[in-house]
């Protein structure tokens, strides 16, 4: 994979947000390819708890991903 520059000639194979919301937090998984622009978001309750400490960990191989948190 070659340096580029964003939305303009890379790819984001992975993208992880944190969406605080108070009724309902969530994080969103999506990924972002230059020719097909960005893919289906999954979205799932967040794990984390406020004011609590987390390790998050993100193992990336050349075809997948795993998210340990």
């Amino acid at each position: 994979m070659e340096d580029g520059e964003l939305f303009e000639t890379a790819d984001m194979p992975f993208v992880f947000d944190f969406v605080y919301l108070p009724y309902q937090p969530y994080v969103q998984l999506n990924n972002w390819i230059k020719s097909k622009e960005w893919g289906r978001a999954e979205q799932y309750p967040s794990p984390f708890k406020a004011g609590e400490p987390f390790i998050l960990e993100f193992v990336a191989a050349p075809n997948t991903y795993n998210i340990i948190a």
